[in-house]
């Protein structure tokens, strides 16, 4: 077997290959049962930019957003 069949075959998907929102979206539904919106799941998932995080990403901001949300 190829390591993508290994990933597969154990996990479902690959793992290098997957960005943090479809992560965090699997996960969320996983612990919760329910589905969020995936732009609140990506300003959730991403924690840090070279650029620096816009405002909605920050802690602060996505902390607001959730308890206005969920």
């Amino acid at each position: 077997m190829n390591k993508q069949q290994v990933h597969f075959q154990a996990l479902g998907y690959e793992p290098l290959r997957m960005k943090p929102a479809h992560f965090a979206s699997g996960f969320f539904i996983a612990l919760t049962g329910q589905r969020f919106r995936n732009q609140l799941l990506n300003e959730v998932a991403v924690v840090r930019a070279n650029k620096g995080l816009l405002e909605r990403y920050k802690p602060e901001s996505v902390l607001e957003t959730l308890v206005d949300q969920v």
